[in-house]
């Protein structure tokens, strides 16, 4: 279904899925289904910058928690929040569903941080405290992805549904990985 364009290059792919891509689809009577309509587009890059600050913020929150274990446990559903409310902002603009991906890892992530680098493991009030401040950020992170899935407004209605739909996957998906993982621990 792709056809080859001439550039200033050469010869190059046309992807007339992809949101960047400026050919048309070939076929004007027919609509792409599954998989074409929940396609990632990962021919869109996102910044390497934009995805490393997330992680140097996280990892910095939880290297002063390895020192101040309280200051890491108490206030990690907020800085997690912050990086996926406010500085994944950007993300969410150039590929929603990449984004929602990356930050329901970094939720596992800073959670596997906490409980192994910042002092959450030692005792069952420690664990406890890991378990309740990971639920209250996955709570408030999900109802922040959800609503900037069904709030960009450039996106059509099925583009959204998809968003929506990446969300509630991601959040079965994490939801029953840290099940098993909590179970472990």
């Amino acid at each position: 279904m792709s056809k080859t364009v001439m550039s200033n290059n050469g010869l190059t792919k046309c992807n007339p899925l992809s949101k960047t891509s400026d050919c048309t689809f070939p076929y004007s009577d027919f609509t792409p289904t599954f998989p074409a309509s929940i396609c990632l587009n990962i021919d869109e890059k996102m910044p390497i910058i934009m995805i490393k600050k997330p992680i140097f913020l996280m990892i910095m929150a939880n290297f002063a928690g390895h020192y101040f274990p309280p200051l890491s446990l108490f206030t990690s559903f907020i800085y997690i929040n912050v990086i996926i409310a406010l500085i994944n902002l950007k993300l969410y603009k150039i590929n929603f569903r990449l984004t929602a991906i990356y930050n329901f890892i970094l939720l596992i992530v800073n959670d596997l941080l906490i409980r192994y680098y910042a002092g959450g493991n030692h005792d069952s009030v420690g664990m406890a405290l890991c378990t309740v401040m990971f639920c209250l950020g996955f709570i408030i992170s999900v109802i922040i992805m959800s609503t900037y899935s069904l709030t960009n407004f450039k996106e059509s209605k099925l583009e959204k549904i998809s968003n929506f739909n990446v969300v509630i996957i991601g959040t079965f998906i994490t939801a029953t990985f840290y099940y098993f993982v909590n179970t472990t621990i």
